[in-house]
């Protein structure tokens, strides 16, 4: 069951470059990929199309 907390390793971490020219869309996008429903998405893909969600 989903507690709220993710548990990720190195392999979660992200950076932002000073190059980068839309900071606060990337900072978005990442948050997105911390919540659940990203969670889900960059891991299994699209549900119904690339894995089926049973008794989720």
């Amino acid at each position: 069951m989903f507690n709220g907390i993710w548990e990720y390793n190195t392999f979660g971490a992200a950076a932002i470059s000073v190059a980068n020219k839309n900071p606060v869309e990337t900072v978005k996008w990442l948050e997105y990929l911390y919540s659940e429903e990203g969670h889900l998405l960059k891991n299994f893909g699209v549900d119904s199309l690339t894995y089926k969600m049973e008794n989720g």
